[in-house]
């Protein structure tokens, strides 16, 4: 459950993002919609700003669903990185204890042992 926790979040955003975007859209539309058939009918102009409120809703809805998730792809991306860091220096910390305790004469000349 609590292993490849970054791939995890960084796909949970990108469906949230998804799903979030959606839902503004529908709303967006709809709201552009009710504009639309109430102009139809009065001729008000509180319509005109129901149906370009709808445009801006899906518009700025949208970049900031984006947006928000964004933040949340770049922490799972962030976790990823730091696991992989992590596993890279267990495995440097393993190759020169080995080193340590088969060569004493030189534990820090890695590279020419590596060459051998």
């Amino acid at each position: 459950m609590y292993e490849n926790t970054g791939a995890k979040i960084k796909s949970f955003a990108k469906t949230m993002a998804t799903v979030e975007i959606i839902f503004v859209l529908i709303v967006g539309f709809i709201a552009m919609g009710v504009g639309a058939s109430i102009s139809d009918y009065s001729g008000d102009p509180i319509s005109l700003y129901i149906f370009f409120g709808g445009m801006l809703f899906c518009v700025l809805g949208s970049l900031f669903a984006w947006f928000k998730f964004l933040f949340l792809a770049g922490f799972g991306e962030l976790i990823e990185e730091t696991t992989k860091s992590s596993a890279e220096l267990h495995e440097i910390k393993e190759l020169l204890s080995n080193n340590c305790c088969e060569s004493s004469e030189s534990t820090y000349n890695i590279e020419s042992q590596e060459q051998e």
